[in-house]
């Protein structure tokens, strides 16, 4: 199978199919492993739909923004998602296979002054999805993540729609922050899903 264009067949065969980047415009598909569950509050989530995000984009044309992808550490991209509940550690509850979930990128420590106080987003030692060097992101069939951290889709919300959950969250928070009120006329500036 050809990494860069396999074949439909082809990825259905494979048991965690991941589109990993090497570096700029090298994009290769692999099967990587079925993640496990080692925190008994995990889940494993079955990817429906991942989004692109304009960070995505840049990765893939120049491989970082921050920090960089290297061939000897290549990457998992991907952080808005969505997909089914495949498997819960055993101190789940909230949760149970088949659940329709959208995911929230972002794991923070739990521990310093930022997540404690209730920003746990200004976490400084944040595991987001798809950031280099260590943390692979959601363009796989199967991620791992924390029960809390998954989203149930409620009724007449799909996984399609699901998929654009958080950067409809990036949204709404931008809107909160600025205090739009209705009947306010307001500027939207950019393009994308958040703009």
């Amino acid at each position: 199978m050809d990494p860069k264009t396999p074949t439909a067949s082809a990825l259905a065969a494979l048991a965690n199919p991941s589109c990993l980047l090497y570096g700029p415009l090298d994009a290769r598909y692999e099967d990587r492993p079925i993640p496990t569950i080692d925190d008994p509050h995990d889940v494993i989530v079955k990817i429906a739909y991942t989004g692109v995000c304009g960070s995505d984009v840049h990765f893939h044309n120049h491989a970082g923004i921050r920090t960089f992808i290297t061939p000897s550490h290549p990457l998992t991209l991907g952080h808005e998602s969505s997909g089914t509940i495949h498997a819960t550690g055993p101190a789940v509850h909230t949760l149970s296979p088949g659940d329709p979930v959208a995911l929230e990128p972002g794991i923070p420590c739990r521990r310093c002054p930022s997540c404690k106080a209730g920003t746990y987003n200004l976490c400084p030692r944040m595991r987001f999805a798809a950031d280099p060097p260590h943390t692979h992101g959601t363009l796989t069939r199967y991620y791992k993540l924390p029960e809390d951290f998954c989203y149930r889709l409620p009724d007449g919300v799909g996984l399609r729609e699901g998929v654009l959950m958080e950067p409809l969250g990036v949204a709404v928070h931008a809107v909160r922050l600025a205090g739009v009120r209705p009947g306010m006329r307001v500027v939207v500036f950019g393009a994308g899903a958040v703009g």
